[in-house]
């Protein structure tokens, strides 16, 4: 009798390792879905004025400032041999542009 209770008990274990493997998986590939299908919006995005679809924006930049908005495309970055031998990591930089029409 203890013997099997062991033998139930290891498969317990192993059953419960196998399905937080599985549930890792999982949720790293719903990861890469939802990316991909932000990407794939991204991609047919197009510049907008954000005061037309945010009267709080309007109020802040009032008749003399104009802000528009565009979605952007995101990509895991990996690092390659060049970040190995610097010993270094790669960071994402934004770059915001600003210009008076």
């Amino acid at each position: 009798m203890p013997k099997l209770i062991a033998v139930l008990v290891l498969l317990l274990g192993a059953t419960f390792v196998v399905e937080q493997h599985r549930l890792a998986a999982q949720h790293a590939r719903a990861t890469e879905l939802a990316l991909a299908s932000v990407n794939v919006a991204a991609e047919r995005d197009s510049t907008r004025d954000a005061a037309l679809t945010n009267q709080h924006v309007a109020v802040l930049l009032g008749d003399s400032l104009r802000a528009a908005e565009k979605q952007i495309v995101q990509v895991t970055q990996q690092r390659d041999a060049l970040d190995v031998a610097l010993g270094r990591e790669r960071r994402a930089q934004y770059a915001l542009s600003a210009s008076d029409r």
